[in-house]
C-alpha cells in the first residue's frame, strides 16, 4: 500500500519538476532543441500521470480494505495526491502558452547612440503603433507588442536635423515574433540588426 502511495507521488512530482526545469532552461538559453525536449517530457508526463493515477487507485483501494490508515487520513492523502498529479496538466498548459507568447511576440530595441534627443519616436506596421516617446541621446529603450496582421515595419522620429521614416523590417506577421535592434548613430544614419529572441 505504501509503495503504490510512492509510486503515485514520484509520477507526479517528477514530471512537474522536470518540465519547469526544462522551460527555466528555455527561457534562459533560448535553445530550440529545450523544446524537443519539452515535448517529450510533457508525452513521457501524460504516462507518468496515468501510472500515478493507477498506482493512487491501488492505494486508496488497499487502503479501504485495511485499517492501516483513518478514513480521513486516507482521503486526504488521496486527494493530495490526485491534485499533485492533475497539477502536472495545469503546469503544461501554462508553460505551452507562456511559450506561444513568448515566441509569437516582437520586441523592438532602439539605441540612440546620437548627440540629440530623438522625439516622436514610433514604430508602425503589421496593425500596430507603438510609441517610444523622446529617447535621449545614448539611451536604450525597449518594447514587445503583437503584430496583427502581415506588412512591413517602418521606423518614424525626428531631430533637430532630420526627420526619420525607415523600413526596418520588409516583412512580419501575424503569429511570427521578431527582435531587431535598431541604432541611431551619430553621423544620422539607422543600423538595424536581426537579434535572437
Amino acid at each position: 500500500m505504501k509503495r503504490a502511495y510512492q509510486i503515485a507521488l514520484v509520477c507526479g512530482i517528477l514530471p512537474l519538476f522536470i518540465g519547469i526545469l526544462i522551460f527555466l532552461l528555455w527561457l534562459v538559453t533560448r535553445q530550440n532543441w529545450l523544446m524537443a525536449v519539452g515535448v517529450f517530457t510533457i508525452w513521457l508526463g501524460v504516462i507518468m500521470v496515468l501510472i500515478g493515477a493507477v498506482a493512487l487507485i491501488r492505494f486508496c483501494w488497499l487502503g479501504f480494505r485495511t485499517s492501516e490508515l483513518s478514513r480521513r487520513r486516507l482521503w486526504l492523502l488521496t486527494f493530495g495526491c490526485a491534485a499533485l498529479l492533475f497539477s502536472n496538466f495545469i503546469v503544461a498548459g501554462g508553460i505551452m502558452t507562456a511559450v506561444v507568447a513568448i515566441e509569437t511576440r516582437y520586441t523592438v530595441t532602439i539605441h540612440n547612440a546620437s548627440l540629440q534627443s530623438l522625439k516622436d519616436v514610433r514604430i508602425t506596421g503589421g496593425g500596430c503603433n507603438i510609441d517610444f516617446g523622446t529617447i535621449k541621446p545614448d539611451s536604450v529603450v525597449e518594447r514587445s507588442f503583437r503584430v496583427k496582421h502581415d506588412g512591413e515595419l517602418k521606423f518614424h522620429a525626428v531631430n533637430h536635423t532630420t526627420n526619420y521614416n525607415q523600413i526596418i523590417s520588409d516583412y512580419i506577421s501575424n503569429g511570427l515574433g521578431g527582435n531587431l535592434k535598431v541604432t541611431v548613430n551619430p553621423n544620422n544614419t539607422i543600423f538595424v540588426a536581426q537579434r535572437k529572441n
